[in-house]
């Protein structure tokens, strides 16, 4: 059976569900990405927000083609040489031009891709077409220069009444009889994941037999900023976790909190 996180991936803009602003947005880079000098724009949110189907279902909309990169692309820079030079003197296979897409920032080790995003920023420089990235986290120390060059546009952790909504939508396409309480705590418990949430579906269309009880929460990472907030402006003893799931070392956990 198809993932049906692949089968009912977006493939127009009005399809994407709860992230108006962040499409108004990208929209605007892609049109006017020389007026201001930056070339990029860093699509950044919590996992399963639609940050690659975003990118795709735009390039769809506006007829462009996407040339896409990955970390292991970024540790060889003849092979990001050839991309961009394509991507610049090639005509499109469509009409509308290109559109290069770095996913998955966050794949990017320190340590093992340690030339990754120097070479990222030259790319940046070089590329004479609009250049989206994507990251779960874009706020990590690594990643200060491409945030200087780059738009940042964030999509939000969806509503779960929204994921309710996409789930109902799929289940009557496949013709399945799925309690609503199931598919309501799926849509609470998964926590803005629309991935998540269409993977648990998809075990029940192949006949997990799953009650409301079984759903068992998953733990997501927080972003610094979320943490901050709750260090700052809340009591009581969940404080003392608020770090917990934040994907940080300690050290520069510690930088934000002096800063901030």
């Amino acid at each position: 059976m198809q993932p049906l996180a692949e089968k009912y991936r977006a493939s127009s803009l009005k399809e994407i569900k709860g992230q108006e602003g962040a499409i108004i947005k990208i929209k605007d880079f892609v049109s006017n990405n020389k007026k201001d000098g930056k070339k990029a724009a860093i699509l950044h949110g919590p996992v399963g927000t639609g940050k690659t189907c975003l990118a795709y279902a735009l390039a769809n909309e506006l007829k462009y083609e996407i040339v896409e990169l990955n970390a292991s692309d970024l540790r060889n820079r003849k092979q990001i040489d050839l991309i961009v030079k394509s991507a610049n003197e090639q005509k499109s296979l469509f009409a509308g031009g290109k559109i290069i897409l770095v996913d998955e920032l966050d794949g990017i080790s320190s340590y093992v891709d340690s030339g990754g995003i120097s070479e990222l920023v030259l790319l940046l420089n070089k590329a004479n077409v609009p250049i989206i990235m994507t990251a779960n986290d874009i706020w990590q120390k690594k990643f200060s220069e491409l945030r200087q060059k780059s738009h940042l546009i964030e999509l939000k952790q969806l509503n779960y009444k929204i994921i309710e909504d996409i789930l109902n939508e799929i289940v009557k396409k496949e013709n399945q009889n799925i309690k609503h309480d199931i598919l309501t705590s799926i849509a609470i418990k998964r926590r803005g994941d629309v991935r998540a949430a269409l993977n648990d579906l998809q075990s029940l269309i192949q006949g997990e037999d799953l009650k409301p009880e079984d759903i068992i929460e998953r733990n997501k990472e927080e972003s610094i900023f979320n943490a901050l907030r709750l260090v700052f402006k809340d009591k009581g003893d969940h404080v003392l976790k608020a770090y917990d799931n934040v994907n940080m070392p300690i050290e520069e956990i510690f930088l934000w909190v002096e800063k901030n």
